[in-house]
């Protein structure tokens, strides 16, 4: 995973720690997410499938009770490639990986 320094809003140079094209990529016990901006594109049933994956708008939903996966198909799209370079990026292994 990779981070960065919340230096600059602990000492209020700025308001945020991430700009809007910053990307969270997290994979664990079958459980996966990719983040950028106000866009998250998140997996928690296991066993693992990209199938699976339910998309939000953060800044609209913030709770994310609204799956907008069928609605936001090109968002959907562009999350999910964004997903997959990010895990290839990250080492990030699946099961069909092997």
């Amino acid at each position: 995973m990779r981070g960065e320094s919340m230096t600059p809003l602990l000492t209020r140079v700025t308001d945020t720690v991430h700009d809007d094209q910053y990307v969270t990529t997290l994979y664990h016990g079958g459980q996966a997410l990719v983040r950028r901006g106000r866009w998250k594109l998140v997996n928690l049933e296991g066993p693992f499938s990209e199938d699976s994956f339910e998309l939000f708008d953060l800044q609209q939903d913030p709770g994310e009770t609204t799956n907008l996966a069928g609605g936001e198909s090109e968002r959907f799209a562009e999350m999910l490639a964004l997903w997959r370079s990010e895990r290839r990026a990250l080492g990030i292994l699946l099961p069909e990986d092997f």
